[in-house]
């Protein structure tokens, strides 16, 4: 209500606004499988989205909302501050396109530009 966001502006607290980084991603591919794993500064559930075509992102009109990305999606069930994903049933030797995403547990987004990976031939 705004009589609580009244209260809490007033008591010098503010509400939790920040997506902290995604921080130190590292890939780590073979023939058939890729883990995918990165740190974030407060727990998070983390979600990465993978293609063999570019990854697209649409932003959503609403605030504290996880963007609409394309690609096949594997969530984490928890909050951590480390994370790692594995990725299976690849095609040896091909290019695969990757997000990474982290949400705290108030909600706030934070993700990362496209990027690629190749697995092992």
């Amino acid at each position: 209500t705004l009589a609580k966001m009244n209260s809490i502006i007033a008591s010098g607290l503010a509400p939790d606004v920040n997506a902290y980084p995604i921080a130190n991603i590292i890939i780590a591919p073979t023939r058939t499988t890729a883990t995918i794993s990165w740190s974030t500064a407060e727990p998070t559930r983390g979600k990465v989205n993978y293609d063999s075509v570019p990854v697209t992102m649409i932003e959503p009109a609403t605030a504290l909302t996880e963007p609409i990305t394309s690609g096949t999606a594997i969530m984490e069930t928890g909050y951590s501050q480390v994370h790692s994903i594995v990725i299976n049933g690849l095609s040896p030797g091909h290019v695969y396109f990757y997000t990474v995403e982290s949400v705290d547990t108030t909600g706030n987004v934070a993700v990362t530009l496209s990027a690629t990976f190749l697995t092992q031939p």
